[in-house]
């Protein structure tokens, strides 16, 4: 039997969730977890097995490159692929997450394409 993949959505933006959700859905992925922030995220990155990441940068309370230097810095999470989805299209922000082992990125506005072409790379 195939293992079941589990993805986190970290996007503060429910509609967007509600989205990417779907599209993940239509390629089998039925293990999804959502979270509207890094904290809500770092809780759930401690209490359950994820298999990859789409992370949003700017979020309220623990912004997406603050997660990413939190999982970088866990012995256990710290080859978590993880995939940000963002409108800061900026050489600075991509700069700064390359740094971090960022896996790959992904511009908002984005297509369905996109989200599972870059996600089936990983899982």
């Amino acid at each position: 039997m195939k293992e079941e993949k589990t993805v986190l959505i970290v996007e503060d933006v429910a509609i967007m969730r509600k989205m990417i959700s779907n599209y993940l859905k239509k390629i089998g992925i039925e293990n999804i977890l959502e979270a509207e922030d890094g904290l809500i995220a770092l809780k759930m990155l401690k209490s359950n097995k994820i298999d990859a990441i789409l992370l949003d940068i700017i979020m309220p309370n623990m912004d997406g490159i603050q997660l990413l230097k939190s999982i970088r810095n866990n012995d256990v999470l710290k080859d978590l692929p993880v995939i940000i989805i963002s409108s800061d299209t900026s050489k600075k922000t991509k700069e700064k997450i390359n740094a971090l082992g960022v896996c790959d990125y992904i511009n908002k506005p984005f297509t369905e394409e996109e989200i599972i072409a870059k996600l089936k790379k990983y899982l």
